[in-house]
């Protein structure tokens, strides 16, 4: 599976000569979505913030730039579906070093649009951009539970415990936030065990502070979990035995979609003994979800 460090070979769109475009972050276990930077050679007018010598990539046999201005977020399940079809050629990856000096760029050069800078920042507090090789999880266990056919990794007697839910629309009023985080900080310091979907911003910095404690989290994609790559920081937990990661949905499902978060929102609430509304918004579908279940 190509991550962070991953160069491919692909020509930009209308274009038939091909560029060489380097994965800057890991892929978003939720989207698949990573940060791609296209090298070009070096011009007279180039962005120089990041300039690549020859000897410091294969590919590279020339004064090379960082095309910051290009950079954009691409889905990297259909990279790989372009590779398996001839479409993509995957190059040889970037070094640590270099690797760095490109991510440190970004934030430099003038030329790197707000969108992008966003999402890299985004990557960075996901620990999606640190260049090692996240763990790439495949083949997960089926099993019936409640009557319904789950996917999961890690460990699945969580399944047996007193879960508490916890979940929050997306759009939430800044009190309701400060609300979830000391909810959160007291259920870690009282070690309850919680499921959620851990998507919506205010449920993703609760799973922040779930992760720093030992409580035990069952976390639910609205996606297959085949392959599902596990973020740096869930790592240590995952290998303690103190996360599950289940999700209804087989590997043909690749890619979260309105319907899909729908589903694992009713997953999330049959799973749940006890459930936590941070907020719903008013007709939205957290809040006609919960209302059904009432």
């Amino acid at each position: 599976m190509l991550t962070i460090g991953d160069t491919v070979m692909l020509p930009k769109p209308g274009h038939e000569k091909e560029h060489l475009w380097a994965l800057i972050t890991a892929p978003d276990p939720e989207t698949g979505d990573a940060v791609m930077v296209n090298l070009t050679t070096q011009r007279p007018h180039s962005d120089t913030t990041t300039i690549i010598q020859p000897g410091e990539h294969a590919f590279v046999d020339r004064p090379t730039v960082v095309f910051y201005a290009d950079a954009r977020m691409v889905d990297v399940n259909a990279l790989e579906g372009g590779l398996r079809q001839g479409l993509v050629r995957q190059n040889a990856a970037l070094s640590a070093e270099l690797l760095q000096r490109i991510q440190n760029g970004l934030f430099v050069s003038r030329f790197t649009s707000d969108k992008i800078e966003n999402a890299f920042k985004g990557a960075c507090e996901k620990g999606l951009a640190r260049h090692h090789r996240a763990m790439l999880l495949r083949q997960p266990a089926s099993i019936q539970h409640q009557g319904k056919r789950l996917w999961c990794h890690g460990n699945r007697k969580l399944l047996k415990e007193r879960l508490h839910g916890i979940l929050c629309s997306k759009a939430c009023p800044g009190e309701k936030i400060i609300e979830a985080i000391d909810l959160t900080q007291r259920w870690r310091a009282e070690n309850r065990a919680g499921v959620s979907g851990f998507h919506t911003p205010v449920e993703k910095e609760c799973l922040r502070i779930f992760l720093r404690g030992p409580q035990h989290t069952v976390i639910c994609p609205a996606r297959g979990l085949d392959p599902f790559q596990l973020p740096a920081d869930w790592k240590p937990k995952f290998q303690r035995g103190e996360l599950l990661i289940s999700s209804p949905f087989n590997s043909s499902i690749r890619r979260p979609t309105k319907e899909t978060a729908e589903i694992r929102t009713r997953l999330v609430l049959s799973l749940a003994q006890s459930k936590t509304i941070i907020y719903a918004f008013p007709s939205g579908s957290l809040s006609r979800l919960t209302a059904s279940k009432s």
